[in-house]
């Protein structure tokens, strides 16, 4: 019996062999390279003392439909962070801004679709609003910066709200296109 099924293996084996390297060209071709200084998404962490966790997600998108609209050479994208805060297990809140903006490699030429907002909230978490935004800059100047704050609570029917988080976000975009994000909790 042991020898048949040996004798079997033998038979099957540069058969799996073959199928094994011939597997990778019919998997979907692999993701383009993108260069470390053109990211166009990432996520960092931070661990605070109490168990929770915060995430600081960000990420860049081309619109060149809107890019062609303009008579001029332009090049156009809509940037976004988000900071959400879990306690491991799910996510306590989440806070999200986005900016589009245009650009010629000189200075920004246009701005539109910002948006702030209320992610989501996870038991025991109210969204109390908006608290703050700011800016600086614009379009026909090298830079636009522009930043928001919210204010979510964790609360209960007994006790009220007890512990209150204010998270803030900022977006600076450049002439030349390249952006910087920022974002902490308060």
């Amino acid at each position: 019996m042991l020898a048949t099924l040996v004798s079997a293996l033998r038979g099957v084996l540069p058969l799996l062999v073959v199928l094994a390297a011939a597997a990778p060209a019919h998997a979907a071709p692999p993701a383009p390279a993108v260069a470390a200084e053109e990211e166009t998404s990432g996520l960092a962490l931070e661990y605070s003392a109490d168990g929770s966790v915060t995430e600081t997600a960000w990420e860049e998108e081309a619109d060149t439909a809107t890019a062609a609209e303009f008579d001029y050479p332009t090049r156009c994208k809509r940037v976004s962070v988000t900071r959400t805060k879990t306690n491991g297990v799910w996510t306590l809140w989440s806070y999200y801004q986005r900016q589009g903006f245009c650009h010629n490699g000189s200075k920004v030429t246009s701005l539109y679709d910002y948006l702030r907002r209320n992610n989501g909230t996870g038991p025991g978490w109210d969204w109390k609003g908006h608290i703050g935004k700011w800016s600086s800059g614009g379009a026909g100047k090298w830079s636009y910066t522009v930043g928001t704050q919210g204010h979510y609570a964790a609360c209960t029917v007994i006790s009220g709200c007890f512990v209150h988080n204010f998270p803030w976000l900022q977006l600076r975009v450049l002439g030349n296109g390249s952006w910087a994000k920022s974002s902490g909790t308060g």
